[in-house]
């Protein structure tokens, strides 16, 4: 891995907001880093518009790669053998970052690569007006990990993760067949018993959430995709999680197991199954409603 960082997008159906992305790569005050794109199987006009990014990289390789629709999680496993970097920026298609969030990233990858035990650097991501999404009040950085800092905090929102890329490569997301979505828990969670994360407290990724958008999309598409939302809740039943974070996935897993309609054998299978069955009138309750409100 030669250069320093890669900023990999993974990419479906976003044309024009790709164009956004681009010109935000373009004003970095930094151009010490490739960009990766990974098309999953889009019917859009996007590879006509990367061509045009092509033609004219602004000062930073560009490498682009199509796929079959498979949904994000399959989009950034494919990028594996392509990544670069020895660090991994993950950045939506519909997203920016601030002109000198290269050149901050740069600074913190070089202050922290010697200390192998350090998997990832989390800065924060902001609205459209700056806004962190979510915040803390330290201003020195804090060296943690997601579990603790993150989900046992409560500490719930978007942040601008960047992956040490042979962390990300060693968590290659798992795949269930017909579903086109699986959240990025799996990463965060298997990493975080392994490597530490540096939370950094400075804004350089700008998020406005898009109608259709898999911020926004939530609920649907996890009832949709239900065998990945079996597994994600499963993640939690570690005793690493308050009890509280537990009890919440375990009604999720029973709702997201009914889903399947094969609840029983996703039970047998589960690690705490006290909890799983302690919760399962509530999950039933919330699978009907849901299904009902269809």
């Amino acid at each position: 891995m030669s250069l320093g960082l890669t900023v990999l997008t993974a990419t479906y159906n976003r044309a024009n907001l790709l164009k956004q992305c681009y010109k935000s790569l373009l004003a970095q005050t930094c151009k010490k880093f490739e960009w990766l794109i990974v098309d999953d199987g889009s019917t859009d006009e996007t590879q006509k518009v990367v061509e045009g990014f092509l033609k004219d990289s602004g000062g930073f390789p560009i490498h682009y790669y199509k796929k079959s629709n498979g949904g994000k999680h399959t989009a950034l496993n494919y990028s594996h053998p392509y990544i670069n970097g020895t660090w991994t920026l993950m950045l939506d298609d519909d997203d920016t970052l601030t002109e000198d969030a290269v050149e901050v990233i740069s600074e913190y990858c070089n202050k922290y690569d010697p200390q192998k035990k350090i998997g990832c650097l989390s800065f924060q991501r902001g609205d459209t007006g700056k806004k962190a999404l979510v915040d803390w009040e330290e201003t020195t950085d804090i060296v943690s990990n997601a579990i603790d800092f993150r989900i046992n905090a409560r500490r719930f929102g978007d942040c601008a993760e960047v992956i040490r890329s042979e962390v990300l490569i060693k968590y290659p997301f798992p795949r269930f067949e017909g579903e086109r979505f699986l959240p990025e828990d799996h990463l965060w969670i298997h990493s975080a018993y392994e490597y530490d994360t540096v939370y950094i407290r400075k804004v350089i990724y700008i998020t406005e959430y898009q109608e259709g958008g898999l911020s926004r999309s939530g609920k649907g598409m996890r009832l949709k995709n239900p065998v990945g939302g079996v597994y994600s809740c499963g993640l939690y039943f570690n005793r690493r999680f308050k009890l509280v974070i537990r009890l919440r996935k375990a009604i999720l897993f029973n709702a997201y197991a009914l889903a399947t309609g094969r609840w029983f054998g996703h039970f047998k299978q589960v690690g705490n199954k006290f909890l799983c069955m302690v919760t399962f009138p509530i999950g039933a309750f919330f699978f009907l409603k849901w299904r009902g409100d269809k």
